[in-house]
Order: C-alpha cells, then sequence, then structure tokens
C-alpha cells in the first residue's frame, strides 16, 4: 500500500482559452435559505449521524426524528446520494439510480418515481433542490412520458410544506401543458386513458409487459394531476383553469369508479381494452387496485374497505411483505408499497376507518425492513432482484422519509396558514418527537410525551416554531390538532456549480489527471454526484501513482470568476483502508448568473461542441452542429412577459440557416441565419414570451457552417 505521506495531488483549475481564473469572495457554497433560523435542541443531533459521511447536509438539510421503532426512523443518506448538481442555471435534479443507465432520459432522470422522489425531499430545509428537480420537468429537459407520473400532484402537495404558493403559480401553464401530453392517450368513448400507452410515433411503447388495459394507477394519477391543476389555478386566483380541470378530474374520477370498481371483487381493477366493448373488468386483485386512495379516490365512498386485503393471508399478505398480486409466491416492490402506505393513512385518516394504528405501522416496519439488503429480505425469497454491484446500491424509486413524517407521525402539510398534526399512533408508544422541519419558512417542532418525563415541555403535547413554543397541552387520543402558523418565506440568490459536468467525456467542463488508478476516473471528481462510497464508485484518486506528486486539471470552456471552491474527500486511510485519499466532487460556485448575456459554451449540448474561436470575444463558442443539435440555455430569470432576444453567431455558409428557437420547451419562432462570412453577427428577435422565475430557451439545428456564441435577454 502507499503511505500516506506520499498522496498528494494539487487542484488546478483553467480555462480553454487562457490559464488564469479571477477569483471573488463573496459567494460560499450554497446552504438552506433559513439558515439563520433557529430551531429547538430536544434531540441528540450528533449521534444519529455519526457513523454517515456528508455531516454537513445532514445537520443543515434533514429534521430529527425520535420513534420506538428505529428500524422506520429515518432514511436520509440515500436520498443524499441521488441528488445530482447538472449544470449552472438548471441545478440539481434527483436520480433513481447513482451510476447512469442506459434509459435514462435526460440528465440521467427517469420521471416514473419523480412523484416520490419530489414527496420525500420536500421535506429537506434546501428548497433549491426540489425547485430545481420540479423545473427540469416542468420547463428542462426531463421527459415526462417516458412513464406515467403523478409529478403535478406532488408539485402542488409541495407547496403546501414550503407555502411558496408563487412557485406552484410560476408553473401553472407548464402544469397544463404537461397534462395536454397524455391527450393523444385519451378515450373519448370509456372516458379515461388506457395503461398500456404507445408514444404519438407509434414506435416506441412506453411499457412492453403485459396486456392493453385501463389501469387504476394511471387513472389516479391523472385524476391527482387535474386537481393539482385546478388548486394552483385557485392560487393564482384563475376561475377558468380551476374550473376547467376540476371538471376533468371529476369526470375522470367518475369513470375510474365506473369502470374499474368491481363490485364483485370489491376492489378496483384492470380492464383489457380489446375485444371487449362493455369494459368488463379482470378477475383477480393486484395492489395497483389500491392506488387510487392516496389521491383521494374511493374514499368518501363504501370502497375503502378494500384495504383491509393487505392484512388477509388469503389476499396479500406475505410473511415478510405485502405482495403486489394474488399469486403465490410473487415479489413485493417498494414503488407499490410507497403508494399502498399512502392510501393506507389516507383510509384511516378518512371518513370510514377499516384499519387500526397498528396495521399501518406493521406494514410501515415490515416495508422497512426489506429495504436492508442484508437485513430482512424480500418475502418468501432470500434474494434482490436486478442486483448487481455499482448499480443498485440506494435505488431511490420509492418513499421512506416521507412515510414517517406525513403517514405515521402525521404532519400533514395545509394550503393555508395551519399546519395538521393527526399521528397514526399504536397505543403502546409513549412517546415522539420530530425536530426542526422546515414548514411554511419555519422551522416546526413537534413533541409528544405521554407522561412529560422524556422532553418536559409543559404537557404532553408540544409544538415550537423557531425555537419558540406555541402549544402546550394535553389532548385526547387519538391527536388530531390544527395549528395556526403564518408563512414567512425567505428567498435569497442561490449560487451555481460551474464545474459540473452532465454530459461525460468530451464535454466542458473537462477533468485530466497526470495519474489516475485504472478503477477510477477524473470526470468523476465533477460529474455532480456527491457521496462517499466505496461501492457505487464516485471518485478520482491518484492511488498506487509513483510520483509524489499528481494534479488533477479542471478545463472551463471559458474565462470565469469564481467566489470558492468546495473539495469533498474520500479517505480510506480515516477507515482503516489503508487506500489513498481521492477527491469525491469538486464544486466551484459563482453567483447566480443574472444576465443579461448567456454564452452557449455555458449550456447543455446535445450533439454540439465547444470550439476556440479568437473572433468570439470569450475566445470559444459552440460550433459542429447539425440538424438533430440542441443548444439549451438554462437560469434566465424573468419576470414574465415578452422581451427581446438578441442572438450572436457566425454563418461560414453562402445559403441561410434555419434554427429553432423554443421556450420551456415549446417552440416560439424559427430564425433564418444569414450568411456572415464567419465574422460574428446580431440577430434580434422580438416577441419572445418568457414565464415568471427561471426559463430555459433552447436553439434548435444548425449546420457545420453555423457557430453559436451567446444570447442577451
Amino acid at each position: 500500500m502507499e503511505s500516506y505521506s506520499r498522496l498528494r495531488w494539487l487542484v488546478f483549475l483553467t480555462s480553454f482559452v487562457i490559464f488564469a481564473l479571477q477569483v471573488s469572495l463573496a459567494q460560499a457554497p450554497p446552504q438552506p435559505e433559513n439558515i439563520e433560523t433557529h430551531g429547538t435542541s430536544f434531540l441528540d443531533h450528533e449521534t444519529p449521524i455519526s457513523q454517515f459521511w456528508g455531516k454537513t447536509f445532514l445537520k443543515e438539510n434533514i429534521p430529527f426524528i425520535e420513534i420506538p421503532d428505529k428500524t422506520i426512523q429515518d432514511r436520509w443518506s440515500s436520498l443524499q446520494r441521488h441528488l445530482r448538481y447538472t449544470v449552472a442555471g438548471t441545478g440539481y435534479i434527483l436520480t433513481e439510480f447513482c451510476q447512469p443507465v442506459g434509459y435514462a432520459q435526460a440528465l440521467n432522470t427517469i420521471n416514473a418515481a419523480a412523484g416520490h422522489q419530489i414527496d420525500e425531499a420536500r421535506w429537506l430545509r434546501s428548497k433549491f433542490y426540489v425547485d430545481d428537480y420540479i423545473q427540469a420537468y416542468t420547463r428542462g429537459p426531463g421527459n415526462t412520458t417516458q412513464y406515467t407520473h403523478w409529478i403535478l400532484d406532488a408539485l402542488y402537495r409541495r407547496s403546501k410544506v414550503d407555502g411558496d404558493k408563487q412557485f406552484a403559480i410560476n408553473q401553472l401553464a407548464d402544469m397544463a401543458r404537461l397534462w395536454h401530453e397524455w391527450d393523444y392517450t385519451f378515450d373519448m368513448n370509456a372516458g379515461f386513458l388506457p395503461g398500456f400507452v404507445v408514444a404519438p410515433t407509434g414506435n416506441d411503447q412506453l411499457q412492453y409487459d403485459g396486456p392493453d388495459t385501463y389501469r387504476p394507477s394511471l387513472n389516479a394519477y391523472m385524476v391527482a394531476n387535474a386537481r393539482a391543476i385546478a388548486a394552483v389555478a385557485n392560487y393564482a386566483g384563475n376561475s377558468k383553469v380551476e374550473s376547467n380541470f376540476t371538471l376533468i378530474g371529476s369526470n375522470l374520477e367518475a369513470a375510474v369508479n365506473r369502470h374499474l370498481w368491481s363490485p364483485d371483487q370489491q376492489f378496483y381493477v384492470d380492464v383489457i381494452r380489446p375485444n371487449n366493448p362493455d369494459l368488463k373488468p379482470i378477475s383477480g386483485r393486484e395492489e395497483v387496485g389500491l392506488y387510487p386512495y392516496r389521491f383521494g379516490i374511493g374514499l368518501e365512498s363504501n370502497h375503502s374497505g378494500a384495504a383491509l386485503a393487505l392484512f388477509d393471508p388469503q389476499g396479500f399478505q406475505a410473511p415478510l411483505l405485502d405482495q403486489t398480486i394474488l399469486t403465490e409466491n410473487f415479489q413485493s416492490w417498494p414503488f407499490s408499497t410507497a403508494h399502498i402506505l399512502k392510501s393506507l393513512a389516507a383510509i384511516y385518516r378518512g371518513p370510514n376507518l377499516p384499519i387500526t394504528a397498528d396495521q399501518y405501522v406493521q406494514t410501515l416496519s415490515t416495508y422497512a425492513g426489506t429495504q436492508q439488503k442484508n437485513g430482512v429480505p424480500y418475502p418468501f425469497e432470500d434474494s434482490w432482484s436486478s442486483d448487481s454491484s455499482n448499480h443498485s446500491e440506494h435505488y431511490d424509486h420509492s418513499t421512506n422519509n416521507d412515510d414517517v413524517i406525513t403517514g405515521l407521525l402525521g404532519i400533514v402539510p395545509q394550503s393555508n396558514n395551519s399546519l395538521l398534526v393527526s399521528p397514526i399512533m399504536p397505543k403502546n408508544w409513549t412517546y415522539f418527537a420530530i425536530e426542526n422541519f422546515a414548514y411554511h419558512g419555519h422551522l416546526i417542532s413537534v413533541l409528544y410525551d405521554a407522561d412529560g418525563k422524556r422532553y418536559k415541555c409543559g404537557g404532553s403535547f408540544c409544538v415550537f416554531s423557531d425555537g419558540k413554543q406555541i402549544v402546550s397541552k394535553n389532548p385526547a387520543s387519538p391527536i388530531h390538532e390544527l395549528i395556526s402558523l403564518d408563512t414567512a418565506l425567505i428567498s435569497s440568490g442561490i449560487p451555481v456549480n460551474i464545474a459540473a459536468n452532465p454530459n461525460g467525456f468530451g464535454y466542458y467542463p473537462m477533468a485530466n489527471a497526470t495519474y489516475t488508478f485504472y478503477a477510477d476516473n477524473p470526470y468523476k471528481a465533477i460529474d455532480g454526484y456527491l457521496f462517499y462510497d466505496d461501492i457505487p464508485n464516485n471518485r478520482w484518486t491518484n492511488y498506487q501513482s509513483k510520483s509524489s506528486n499528481d494534479t488533477l486539471q479542471i478545463t472551463f470552456a471559458r474565462p470565469r470568476t469564481i467566489s470558492s471552491v468546495t473539495l469533498a474527500l474520500y479517505s480510506d486511510v480515516a477507515r482503516g483502508g489503508g487506500k489513498a485519499v481521492g477527491v469525491c466532487e469538486l464544486e466551484v460556485w459563482t453567483p447566480p448568473i443574472s444576465g443579461p448575456t448567456y454564452y452557449a459554451v455555458d449550456s447543455l449540448l446535445t450533439n454540439a461542441a465547444v470550439v476556440k474561436d479568437a473572433a468570439a470575444s470569450a475566445g470559444s463558442v459552440v460550433g459542429q452542429l447539425a440538424i438533430e443539435s440542441v443548444v439549451a440555455f438554462s437560469g434566465i430569470e424573468s419576470a414574465g412577459g415578452t422581451v427581446k432576444l438578441a442572438l450572436s453567431y457566425s454563418n461560414n455558409g453562402s445559403t441561410a440557416m434555419n434554427i429553432d428557437v423554443k421556450v420551456n420547451q415549446v417552440r416560439q419562432i424559427t430564425l433564418s441565419l444569414s450568411g456572415t462570412k464567419g465574422k460574428y453577427a446580431i440577430e434580434i428577435v422580438t416577441g419572445v414570451n418568457l414565464e415568471a422565475g427561471k426559463n430555459f430557451v433552447t436553439l434548435l439545428g444548425g449546420s457545420s457552417q453555423l457557430r453559436i456564441e451567446s444570447i442577451n435577454i
């Protein structure tokens, strides 16, 4: 093994055209917007995270929880691994896999579980993580028809946590557009949507297995999405959109109850489409038939008794977890169980009460156990499907913390200036606490202490806001308390990381090193992922280098002014592994880019490249364009309205070149860029419409003769 003293290295930041960077000390890495707000300190904030790496993130962002069952207490470090910084202006996304997979879409996003991920991350104190991720779908390059989804519903419910109605209002037009992306699938005769979906081209099946059916899942998602649009329209005072989508949601729910509810089976089931003019339901219950309840469907009727099948050995109950289908030895699926837990919570708090608190906690506790690979296994069989090293670790396809916070502890967000606390608590529990969770701009702590001796807060039930006690009482069981709270939003400019490279090798910024261990890669130091694991691999290291010093060099596409540099260091020496020190992530922070000029070399490129050009003001431009090229600018802030766009370009060809301009994924105009004989010219476009907030402006097309320098807005 190499000795620790020899493992030295140097980080060298360069630009594409000059070997110097200007430094400003005005901007630190991003922290929660309310970092100066102080909460309570009833719980130990050190011991629970003592064995985890990345403690700064955990201390600054997570609420701390204390409950009798430690198995289901928290799982924040897993979520932390999936926060990926993409490109300045776009910011953070949440991934499904720590390592990229071939079927992932732009920036390594997969929309299938995005609703789960938003539910989970909405409880982080730093709201910019979810702001960025939502806008990657509502305005950015995220593909919202890859899989069915409830992203719009999650967006609305997230607004109940942070209280930022304006952010949701700003997305209203985008929400409606995302809803209408599914219009082509709507069956006018049946009144709802099929679950077997084929893309508009007819070439790309979005679901490959199973018969062509109407599904409870997709239709429940779309009911929830429609009602989310209506709710946000209500925020905005847009009665026309509110009425329209309220009606859409009601009609779709009626179709679900009319066709997908089986009176004989007392369950929501599939209806096969082909050769079934009467829409006769299938015979056989699947766990997907319990999804509608989490979205408010079936709660007001006599349908909620279907949940009892979960606890019936002749139904879905298995030795270790609910099966997804009534077939012997079928697997459980965390994605599905996460839905079921939310449905159980909705049923428990609904007008009918067919399940008990103990049944809910039993399901939650068993579910948490199955998340432990070497702890409790999947039901019936001690194995994980699709398990492979450096791939499936920390798979982020379900919820965990949200099931504890909103489900178990009953922190039920409200759209007005209040908070509902309605825990699903077993009778033998004598205490619980959730401390310093971010809600409506405050840090809230909720404590329950049956005899008052554990927390000594003046009652069995206490609530604190920003460290000040606002409730102290001894309520009757079960607890159901609506607490008045104002909303105190704090906004601040979030610094951007200009070193992140989501595209990989051959794109800027570039990472190179004088030596790299064969199993590692310099690119891993700027890929936007920050976690400290041996596996999955996420680092550059000079392990086994023969040199006493090695250099990691980051090269930018143009000269930059930087504010600070963050190094996330990996040390197996500290862990007793005797390996080299490496870099898990290198982040270079600057103030948010406020324009008016946005350089093409800083944008997200597809089928295009950065090229050196002394005639350009920054010394480099985007070239090697073709018809399928994409130059995607992001983070263009606006108050909303019509603006003028000036495009700096050169066209060395003899004929004009057409390119399309999209704003937030909607084509607004086609530009005809005349020949300039290699000189840079300005094409001015009027009447470009921007939405309030962060905008994405995308240029599509080009030729080998065309070069793009910048846009000015």
